[in-house]
């Protein structure tokens, strides 16, 4: 399957009117418990005391993936030898996924329910399973396997390299997250603000 990637603003104008988060309270087990979806991906995290189960999800299909067990650190889960964080915002619907062995991290929306297919056998029919990326080798090791390739208009692949940005900006850090901050973000939105 081949997609035409493009970049436009109007995706970010729905949070140019987003008002500053307060100070970011301490990250806690209780704040993590849920259920969560990340941003930009099918992934859905059932989080409760004994740790997160992953599912990946499509609008056809919900695969049960990972489960990692609660560590010491609340907010914290082990899992295959890595440790996962879930760090909730200020306003207990938003929260940051992290894993320590990678440097970028991902956005969750805290969700009322599992999808209606996580709730339910996971068929194997063709249709629902044409998109299951990620396959476990007999030594217990995972592969993802992709199924698209995405390009430009003229035919400029980004596969296994991903999209470079035209304007970099400083990684969401730490301090940035506990003061409810977020540069890259401010950057964007002041770049847009400045081509009206």
């Amino acid at each position: 399957m081949r997609h035409t990637v493009g970049t436009t603003a109007a995706l970010l104008a729905p949070a140019l009117a987003a008002p500053a988060a307060a100070a970011a309270p301490a990250t806690t087990a209780a704040g993590a418990t849920g259920l969560w979806r990340m941003d930009g991906y099918g992934t859905v995290l059932a989080i409760d005391g004994r740790g997160a189960q992953e599912y990946q999800t499509t609008a056809v299909s919900c695969l049960k993936g990972y489960f990692a067990t609660a560590a010491p650190e609340p907010g914290t889960y082990d899992v295959e030898g890595a440790v996962i964080s879930v760090r909730p915002a200020p306003d207990g619907e938003h929260a940051r996924f992290g894993v320590d062995v990678a440097v970028g991290h991902r956005q969750l929306r805290r969700i009322g329910s599992l999808p209606a297919a996580c709730t339910r056998p996971s068929a194997t029919d063709p249709r629902t399973a044409f998109d299951v990326m990620t396959r476990t080798l007999p030594n217990g090791m995972a592969v993802w396997l992709p199924n698209e390739e995405y390009l430009t208009r003229t035919g400029t692949t980004f596969d296994g390299t991903g999209v470079p940005p035209r304007i970099s900006g400083p990684v969401f850090t730490d301090e940035e997250f506990t003061k409810g901050r977020d540069s890259a973000f401010d950057r964007a939105v002041e770049l847009l603000r400045s081509v009206r």
